[in-house]
Parts: structure tokens; C-alpha cells; sequence
């Protein structure tokens, strides 16, 4: 009977660590959702509540535990995935020293590099 109930208590912390974990998982993809690179802020504040409201209706409607951790863990990935596959646009509002990008040039087995930075720290 006791070692029963040790199951049942290790269950149940073993869900909030998991709940807790996807928590902060979730909070950087919503933060990672909202400072992607749009062009209209109304798509830059509803596109977050959107994916904050499809974690919630995932969580309401699946009844068994482990299919919902599973489903927002999903859900998770795929943000991620998709964070990994945004381009970088290089046009951004540099100062004039740092806006160039550097390059490599090639010659057999010399590398060149032009326009690298090299800063130190103070």
C-alpha cells in the first residue's frame, strides 16, 4: 500500500516538472513568436495570442496526461523549427562602421576575410 502511494506522488511531481519545463519552453517560443521579424504589429501581437490560444484548446481537450505533453511538446518543436528556418535579412539599422557584412575571399588555400571587426572588450 505504501509503495503505491510513493507511485502515484512520483507521477504527479514527475507531470508538474513536465508542465513546468513545457511552461518555460512555451513562454520562449510565445517571446520568439513576437519578435520575429514582422513588418505589421498587428500580426506581431495577434499571431502570439494565437499560438497561446491553441496551447490552451490542446490542453482542455486532450483528456489523457501524457498525450497532452506530448501534443504541446509538438507544438513546440515545430515554432522551434520554424524559428531555425527564418533567414537573416542583414538590413538592419547598423552604425556605419558594422553595417557592412564580411566576406570571404579565396585563393587555393588562402582565406581572406574583408570587413571583419575586431573588437575588445574594455
Amino acid at each position: 500500500m505504501g509503495t503505491l502511494r510513493v507511485r502515484e506522488m512520483a507521477a504527479i511531481v514527475g507531470l508538474l516538472f513536465g508542465w513546468l519545463v513545457l511552461l518555460l519552453l512555451h513562454t520562449w517560443a510565445t517571446l520568439a513568436i513576437y519578435f520575429a521579424n514582422y513588418h505589421h504589429p498587428f500580426a506581431r501581437t495577434l499571431l502570439p495570442i494565437v499560438y497561446v490560444l491553441v496551447l490552451i484548446s490542446l490542453a482542455v481537450f486532450i483528456r489523457r496526461h501524457i498525450f497532452r505533453l506530448l501534443a504541446v511538446f509538438v507544438v513546440f518543436i515545430l515554432v522551434t523549427l520554424w524559428w531555425m528556418c527564418i533567414q537573416p535579412t542583414g538590413r538592419g539599422d547598423y552604425l556605419p562602421p558594422v553595417a557592412v557584412q564580411a566576406y570571404p575571399e579565396f585563393h587555393g588555400n588562402i582565406v581572406t576575410i574583408h570587413n571583419l571587426h575586431n573588437f575588445e572588450a574594455i
